[in-house]
């Protein structure tokens, strides 16, 4: 599953900034849209996500948040019948560094009108032998919990009828699973938190209707806090990968000149940049993945380098394909 496809607009939601996205691109692929018709806040400050049909296309709607995540619960509370989702429809809150460094729960029937499941748990990559946790759920109601408590020895994952922390009892248990296999994620991979709402295949709903799901509230790990709220008191920097590049952002504590260098694993320089009396605050760099001659990179692993005034912050990135 591919992180959103362009950088879109952000909105603040659950004490978090998050990115819509937009563009045409993975998971799907598909069409995306962050116009407030499909991704908005209500008066109650919940999440509406939206599958819907605009002049010949169908847009799907996904968020994910500007920092990563790290170790710990990620709750999410979600209003809506996915037990009942039409069989191309595809609702998932996950975890994601990139296509192998990721932890998900995704309600589907991926397009097959007889499976026998219609949810899963997943540690990518989901070809490892023991990674998939496969069951069908039936609800009582619109309204469930989920979670995915990340630690650095095991993943445990678990549905809830109603708004629970935990389940008051075992009737309100949907399922639950504890993975404790080889594939969990470091801290230090940089997971983001997502939530998705698409089309498998890129197929359209089989019943034509427009889809919605309400997510009232998301609970992460402290501390995590929005782009809006980071204090620079440091330099900081952290990427957002798209289909077509990664946004750099940081966060400059001083005014200073700046310098931001990419290196290959052989450290070779592959691009650089360098910004004349930039101001304090928040700021972006983007890059299309090519090197100093407009040449698309290899896939591999690059690291970033960063420096203003005496301060320096790193990064590294994995660039899949």
């Amino acid at each position: 599953m591919l992180i959103l496809v362009l950088f879109g607009r952000t909105i603040t939601f659950a004490g978090c900034e998050w990115i819509v996205g937009s563009g045409y691109g993975g998971p799907g692929p598909n069409y995306w849209s962050d116009s407030e018709e499909s991704v908005w806040l209500d008066n109650n400050g919940w999440l509406h996500l939206k599958i819907r049909y605009e002049n010949g296309i169908w847009y799907c709607a996904g968020v994910n948040t500007v920092q990563p995540t790290r170790y710990g619960m990620h709750r999410f509370y979600i209003i809506g019948r996915i037990d009942l989702l039409d069989r191309n429809v595809v609702f998932a809150p996950f975890l994601y560094a990139n296509d192998t460094t990721e932890i998900d729960i995704e309600f589907s029937r991926w397009s097959n009108e007889w499976s026998w499941f219609n949810s899963q748990y997943v540690v990518q990559p989901w070809y490892h032998s023991g990674n998939v946790e496969r069951f069908w759920m039936s609800l009582n109601g619109t309204y469930t919990t989920h979670y995915i408590n990340w630690q650095p020895d095991s993943i445990r994952f678990k549905s809830i009828h109603g708004h629970y922390e935990e389940p008051p009892n075992w009737w309100y248990l949907i399922h639950s699973w504890l993975y404790t296999g080889d594939d969990i994620p470091y801290e230090s991979e940089s997971l983001y938190v997502c939530i998705n709402l698409w089309l498998c295949g890129g197929n359209p709903p089989s019943d034509g209707q427009e889809v919605e799901v309400i997510v009232k509230d998301v609970e992460l790990p402290p501390p995590f806090v929005g782009l809006s709220e980071v204090k620079c008191t440091k330099l900081e920097l952290y990427s957002t990968y798209t289909s077509e590049g990664v946004y750099f952002k940081y966060s400059l504590p001083v005014d200073g000149d700046v310098t931001f260098i990419l290196y290959d694993i052989t450290g070779r320089i592959i691009r650089s940049w360098s910004m004349v009396a930039q101001q304090s605050g928040q700021h972006i760099i983007y890059w299309d993945c090519t090197n100093t001659y407009g040449q698309k990179v290899a896939p591999s692993v690059y690291f970033c380098y960063l420096k203003v005034d005496t301060l320096v912050a790193t990064d590294k990135i994995v660039i899949l394909k």
